[in-house]
């Protein structure tokens, strides 16, 4: 029989589960592990909206840990009453854009990023040269961010269903729920640093990170899941 808790990771924008499988090693033993993959990344799918996703799945775990994009998919989720959970780490994770002015022109920028790419490769390296993501150019495994499938058509759907510019405005929703939230922020990221401090939920700094404090500093990374799920 098995009484281990039930932990869900979720990976981010670009991403695939293979992003948390570090992490998850390291957890094996005190969870059962599983991993929910983005529509339009490794998962073959056709829908037509976020709501006919979101339709399609009711998701019961323990705890979960949230990444960027997916940070955003799993509040939505649980939002709409489709994911429920005891504890959420959010790591990195847009509460949504209250001006819906400012809605509109995020979602036509998202649909517009990858117009014009000639070198996918030259794309990503720009993408990663941001300052939210500090130095991760610079990480020994920094390849591993880079080898992503070079699948921009998927992608560009994938923010057809999920950009910042089409979700609700979430942190009301975020507050009503804080006792089961968590918030990771890297150190030099500092645009997700001032969302986790003014949505006054419970939060931690990654020092010497960025934006993905998970591929940054996995053994902080963990010891932090540890003891935000009483592990």
């Amino acid at each position: 029989m098995n009484n281990k808790p039930s932990l869900l990771f979720i990976h981010g924008f670009m991403g695939s589960i293979t992003d948390f499988y570090e992490i998850a090693e390291k957890l094996q033993n005190k969870f059962e592990i599983d991993y929910l993959e983005i529509p339009h990344h490794d998962l073959e799918c056709n829908y037509n909206n976020a709501l006919e996703y979101f339709d399609s799945i009711n998701l019961k775990y323990d705890y979960i840990v949230a990444y960027s994009m997916g940070g955003r998919i799993a509040l939505w989720a649980a939002y709409l009453n489709k994911l429920h959970f005891k504890k959420m780490i959010l790591e990195s994770t847009s509460f949504g854009i209250e001006n819906t002015n400012k809605r509109s022109i995020r979602l036509k920028a998202d649909l517009s990023l990858f117009d014009n790419i000639k070198n996918f490769n030259d794309f990503l390296m720009d993408w990663y040269s941001n300052p939210m993501w500090f130095n991760i150019l610079e990480h020994p495994n920094y390849k591993e961010i880079l080898n992503k499938k070079n699948d921009i058509s998927n992608y560009k759907r994938s923010l057809e269903l999920f950009s910042v510019g089409i979700q609700p405005y979430l942190l009301p929703f975020a507050k009503q729920i804080k006792d089961k939230l968590f918030y990771i922020y890297g150190e030099h990221d500092q645009k997700y640093k001032n969302i986790a401090i003014d949505s006054n939920i419970k939060s931690k700094e990654m020092k010497c990170c960025g934006h993905n404090t998970h591929f940054q500093d996995p053994t902080s990374f963990v010891n932090v899941i540890l003891e935000q799920f009483d592990c």
